[in-house]
């Protein structure tokens, strides 16, 4: 594979692990990210007694909010990023509830 142009000398696989290195290397500084952190986020947290029904309300007042905007608003972008954006707050909602210690 003839070297990067961005890269003199190296290909661009070198560059991209060099670069994957220096951020190894800046999140172990970083204070706000450590190893319990991320094991926290990638760890399948069983729910709690109790966080069924809460996971439940969130869906449903959620999808009361879907009915609400799409009733009103034509078809469109706008509308699909809307829903779109409506279930990625359920999903933190609900991450919020399960990650809590």
């Amino acid at each position: 594979m003839p070297p990067s142009k961005s890269c003199p000398g190296r290909n661009p696989g070198q560059a991209y692990l060099k670069l994957i290195s220096q951020r190894a290397l800046a999140l172990k500084k970083d204070k706000t990210m450590d190893k319990a952190d991320i094991e926290n986020r990638f760890t399948y947290h069983a729910p709690k007694p109790g966080q069924p029904e809460i996971y439940e309300g969130i869906r449903e007042q959620a999808k009361s909010m879907a009915f609400n905007l799409v009733g009103p608003c034509p078809e469109s972008r706008e509308l699909s990023l809307a829903i779109t954006k409506l279930e990625e707050c359920v999903f933190w909602a609900n991450a919020a509830i399960a990650r809590a210690k």
